[in-house]
């Protein structure tokens, strides 16, 4: 595109009135604030432009190239060496990436991804020479294939690696404050005192914590930079240093230097090193404990709070969030000291700081919640996609959009996969061609329970799969939860016990039991807990006293060939989903199908979260003709059904075959409903008389077969009837217990 200026001017042109962001391989248009002086920029918004095109556009008049960096190109940063000393330093202390300059300057730009990295400027107080700045977010820079304002040609270096290197934003922060310094200290390399000043700049840095092999390297950089003619005697300084340290004798440090550059320049520099007042108050004495070294590293790179449990937590400033006592914080902070000191942090020193940050995090930080894939907040749904650029989806009455700056704290446990940026305008009903007939015929239940698990409270559906070998119950199970909340062990065991259960819902969104032979009865009701919403307590590891308290609701898939509804309040909040048995002549290669969904998945995912935006708007206003069990589970699925073409009506006949089916299969499993049922029709459907008279009566009238499914004890018999009475209402049979005096009377009755 041809810039206005007139070709008398062509040997300073001006960037063209459109940014093109760097994003991976690929160009592609960004508007800048200029652009209404440039009134064909919307001819340009569509249009796609790479390295083969990149000369049609711009290879006509005076026109250069300018990049807008920041999350408009993907988290590009521009490291610019503004004078020679820093491109020599950075020569030495900046790893391999994608580099260019000015022909006289050919490496005076370093290239790097690291989202959310500010413009920094490093400038040399004692005349205003800017050294180093590092451009990020909403700043723009001139690339190869333009022509610098002296007249020269911007081009790739000869070294330059095809693509830029990724580096967490602290320590390319950290990268370049070191090269800014050493930049610094070279334009104030004192003449005649130098191998004076390399031993108190390896005196200074040796106590601060940094490793011998990061000190020669600042220093190599230093007299490179200052063109020092004995620059490896410099380096050499180091060694010796350290072993003075090692043997216990004085060595020089910051005050030193102080007298050969000046206060105010070894100030600065130390600024730029991030070695603050603490350690240069003992920079000519002892090295600070490196448990203290730690507390400073992690209070540098994170932010601390604790949640309404008091479980305290760290925000790195990449958003990661980590638990203080996990094995993520720990690597986390260990690498940190690595990058920094060059060495392993003892475990003695880590477990001392992180006594000190969970104080820090738990009595000088403020409150705030955590999450796993799915919150809310301030009305809005919030679904993490769990990927390295930490994006995630909002959703809210308008619809859905993908955001980098969530207000939600969500956690990344072991095991949480990537889910894919889903497409707007997506089918939902691709779902089907990876389900077998069972499912299909029950599609209605499977999307109102997509729907729900896309809610972020309870309470939620539990969807039981049932079926025989063959079935594909496992490979349903993997489906489903690919859509959802993906995670590297998608489908497990069932747990051995509650602190299982509880473990497994705090470190994921969606839970999955595979395989599942029976229920037992605290299984049962920790899972219907579990699916309303309810506190588990346990107590805290290493602790006889102190509890951990954990409130949770979550969505589950349970499947298996044997009945697992055979508890009539698990029954209660199930969707029964049976599948056939698939042919051998319709299966698939798991493999080819898994590979199938991976390129379905955004468009089923935009469609589900076009109903979750549909059922957040309307919601409120659905006015269910009927109460249900989990009446909030049903308004919200009937409010976001109609997104995906179905209506209340198509939701109520499917939830009604649900429950009929789940209800048969209950009594069929349960002898006691249908012996009561049986009993019932001899007395004209109605009877009244204590647990002793109607077990008699039960007994009675039941062959040897009957007589073994039947309690064997009167409060076994109210027991159980207790639980089964929701059931029997459902075929309508009501069970009412009243006490006379001692005695508990039980009345049934039936309506016929």
């Amino acid at each position: 595109m041809k810039s206005k200026q007139s070709t008398k001017s062509r040997a300073r042109p001006q960037p063209v009135e459109v940014a093109l962001g760097y994003v991976g391989r690929g160009w592609s248009p960004i508007p800048i604030p200029h652009r209404k002086k440039n009134p064909g920029f919307k001819d340009w918004q569509n249009t796609r432009i790479d390295e083969n095109t990149v000369e049609v556009h711009f290879g006509e008049g005076p026109g250069n190239i300018g990049v807008l960096l920041g999350g408009a190109s993907g988290g590009l940063i521009d490291g610019d060496m503004d004078c020679d000393e820093a491109v020599i330093a950075a020569n030495v202390l900046l790893p391999t990436t994608c580099r260019f300059g000015r022909t006289s300057r050919p490496d005076s730009h370093y290239l790097f991804y690291a989202d959310g990295c500010p413009t920094t400027k490093y400038v040399d107080r004692s005349d205003g020479q800017m050294l180093v700045e590092f451009r990020g977010e909403g700043h723009q820079t001139v690339f190869p294939g333009s022509t610098h304002p002296s007249g020269e040609s911007i081009r790739w270096s000869a070294t330059t690696t095809p693509d830029p290197a990724t580096v967490e934003p602290a320590m390319l922060i950290e990268m370049f404050g070191r090269v800014a310094a050493a930049a610094l200290l070279a334009r104030h390399w004192p003449k005649g005192t130098r191998h004076d000043a390399s031993l108190a700049v390896a005196g200074g840095l040796l106590r601060a914590g940094w490793s011998a092999a990061g000190t020669e390297a600042f220093i190599r950089a230093v007299a490179a930079a200052a063109r020092d003619e004995e620059a490896s005697e410099r380096v050499k300084s180091v060694s010796d240093t350290a072993k003075k340290l090692a043997e216990g004798d004085e060595v020089t440090g910051w005050p030193t230097l102080e007298k050969l550059l000046g206060e105010a320049v070894v100030r600065q520099a130390k600024d730029w090193l991030r070695i603050g007042g603490d350690v240069a108050a003992s920079a000519e004495g002892a090295p600070k404990k490196q448990a203290d070294l730690l507390v400073a590293l992690a209070r540098e790179h994170c932010t601390f709070f604790h949640d309404s449990v008091r479980t305290p937590y760290a925000r790195a400033s990449n958003g990661s969030v980590m638990q203080l006592r996990s094995g993520a914080f720990d690597l986390f902070l260990g690498s940190l000291h690595f990058k920094v000191y060059g060495r392993s942090a003892a475990s003695t020193a880590k477990n001392e700081a992180l006594a000190t940050l969970k104080g820090i995090a738990l009595h000088d930080s403020p409150h705030e919640e955590v999450a796993v894939r799915v919150a809310a907040h301030s009305g809005r749904i919030y679904l993490d996609l769990a990927n390295e650029r930490h994006e995630a989806v909002e959703v809210d009455t308008a619809g859905w959009r993908i955001v980098t700056s969530c207000p939600v704290n969500f956690l990344r446990p072991d095991g949480i996969l990537e889910l894919p940026t889903p497409t707007p305008g997506g089918d939902v009903y691709e779902i089907l061609s990876f389900l077998n007939r069972g499912a299909s015929a029950n599609y209605m239940l499977i999307l109102a329970w997509l729907l729900a698990a896309l809610r972020p409270s309870g309470p939620f559906p539990v969807l039981v799969l049932q079926g025989r070998h063959g079935s594909a119950k496992s490979t349903t199970a993997r489906i489903l939860r690919a859509l959802i909340d993906p995670n590297a062990a998608p489908v497990r065991a069932p747990p051995r016990s509650e602190q299982d259960l509880v473990i497994a819902a705090r470190n994921g969104w969606l839970l999955a039991y595979d395989n599942l032979s029976g229920l037992s009865d605290w299984l049962s009701d920790a899972l219907c807990r579990l699916a309303t919403g309810s506190a588990f307590a346990t107590r805290k590891l290493y602790s006889d006293a102190d509890e951990t308290i954990f409130y949770a609701s979550r969505p589950m898939i349970l499947n298996g060939i044997d009945d697992l509804l055979t508890r009539p309040d698990l029954a209660d909040r199930a969707l029964l989903v049976p599948l056939a048995e698939i042919p051998p002549s319709q299966r698939q290669a798991e493999a080819h199908m898994f590979d199938k969904l991976k390129r379905s998945l955004p468009d089923i995912l935009g469609a589900l979260l076009d109903g979750a935006a549909m059922a957040l708007r309307d919601e409120a206003t659905v006015k269910l003709t009927s109460t249900p069990r989990m009446a909030d589970f049903v308004r919200w699925a009937a409010a976001g059904l109609p997104a995906l073409g179905y209506s209340e009506k198509d939701l109520h006949r499917a939830l009604e075959r649900s429950k009929a089916e789940a209800t048969a299969l209950a009594l069929e499993v349960d002898g006691l409903g249908n012996a009561i049922i049986d009993f019932l029709q001899t007395t004209g459907g109605h009877w009244s008389g204590s647990a002793t008279e109607l077990l008699t009566e039960l007994r009675d009238r039941a062959d040897a077969e009957g007589r073994r499914e039947l309690p064997s004890a009167p409060p076994s018999l109210a027991n159980r009837l207790r639980r089964l009475a929701p059931t029997l209402r459902e075929v309508g049979v009501g069970v009412k217990t009243t006490r006379v005096a001692t005695q508990r009377r039980i009345e049934l009755v039936r309506k016929l």
